[in-house]
């Protein structure tokens, strides 16, 4: 899927007749943005091939741009093939607002907010008291709890699926 956090990607390359010959050099990768990419392998026989390329980050296409070695002359060529959004950036969370310390209130309600560059932040999750962590809105609210001191933890993750790795904490009484 696009946007991905993987460092490596894969383009299936389907022809309408079986083709011999192809190699990385019929290819040529496009980027956009941070990092770089390489073309690490051309796999497959007759009309499925599987090309894969190790990435950087921004945006990475897969152009099919000769006919060069190949058994069959191909029309319409450059083809334009499939771009993936390459993004490894972990999200930053915040806490925006909670309950005062010290609270009377045993049902305390947060907010969270959460930045990314390259995608949006689009969940987040909480850990309550070091409990496990689970999915939790951005406007999130504890129930009953018991007297004494508490802490939620709140990691953001983003489209591409990298989660915070230092969640933002608030303490409270």
């Amino acid at each position: 899927g696009s946007p991905t956090n993987n460092v490596n990607v894969a383009w299936a390359v389907v022809f309408g007749s079986p083709v011999t010959g192809l190699s990385a050099s019929n290819f040529s990768l496009v980027t956009a943005g941070s990092g770089s990419a390489s073309i690490t392998g051309v796999s497959g026989s007759g009309t499925s091939w599987t090309v894969t390329a190790a990435t950087g980050g921004g945006t990475l296409g897969l152009n099919l741009v000769s006919a060069t070695g190949l058994d069959k002359a191909l029309t319409n060529l450059p083809f334009t093939g499939e771009v993936y959004t390459i993004d490894t950036d972990v999200p930053d969370t915040q806490i925006d607002s909670g309950p005062a310390a010290p609270s009377n209130n045993p049902n305390a309600t947060f907010t969270f907010s959460g930045f990314d560059g390259p995608s949006s932040v689009t969940a987040f999750t909480c850990s309550i008291d070091g409990g496990a962590y689970a999915p939790c809105p951005a406007t999130y609210s504890t129930v009953s709890l018991p007297d004494g001191s508490h802490t939620i933890a709140v990691r953001a993750k983003d489209a591409a699926g990298n989660v915070d790795p230092s969640p933002a904490t608030y303490t409270w009484v």
